[in-house]
């Protein structure tokens, strides 16, 4: 009797850390789905080189951090296309990581959070139709060390009535982007550990 009892025992031991082990699995998976930029943005591989972030840590990042932040939403078309086309920049120059910023909401709210980033990038921020700075999206900062070393925002207030977001990125304009960003990105690839 005892030594059934030590069998079913480690039999259940067993089972459940398996079965634990499986579900930790599966939501870990998910999880990582879910933090996939590729989830929301179509034309990405779930193999790229987005990390999600919050307004805060993105707020951080230009501050004080190292690294290419890329703000945007998904609604937005012009967004679509350049995350694949940034994907592809960063790949082809051994970036590791971009972090990303959805910031429909907080530009939507005009919070303080977003209110703060705007301030943080001002010098480089387009104007409203009433004359206040804002982040038109697909907007690009590439930091390091409380500098900000390069920008790009060339399709945020392009309209889409007047140019078609999927033929906008030709090789010429990509090759053109890749050149303007290089010397930024060689500048925080040395420092991909910085924000850990």
């Amino acid at each position: 009797l005892m030594k059934k009892n030590i069998i079913l025992f480690i039999t259940i031991l067993i089972l459940s850390t398996l079965a634990s082990f499986f579900i930790y699995e599966h939501f870990n998976k998910e999880l990582k789905a879910r933090n996939n930029l590729s989830t929301t943005y179509t034309k990405l591989d779930k193999k790229n080189v987005y990390k999600i972030i919050n307004i805060n840590k993105a707020i951080k990042l230009v501050k004080q951090g190292n690294g290419a932040l890329l703000i945007g939403f998904k609604e937005c078309i012009w967004c679509q296309q350049y995350v694949k086309v940034i994907d592809d920049i960063a790949k082809k120059n051994s970036l590791p990581t971009v972090y990303y910023l959805d910031i429909k909401e907080d530009r939507k709210n005009n919070t303080k959070k977003y209110q703060e980033l705007v301030n943080l990038l001002k010098d480089k921020l387009k104007n409203d139709d009433l004359g206040n700075k804002r982040i038109f999206v697909p907007f690009l900062v590439i930091a390091k060390n409380k500098e900000i070393l390069a920008t790009d925002d060339e399709t945020s207030t392009l309209s889409s009535d007047k140019v078609d977001p999927l033929k906008y990125w030709t090789k010429e304009k990509i090759n053109a982007l890749e050149e303007k960003l290089k010397p930024a990105i060689e500048k925080i690839k040395i420092c991909n550990e910085c924000n850990k």
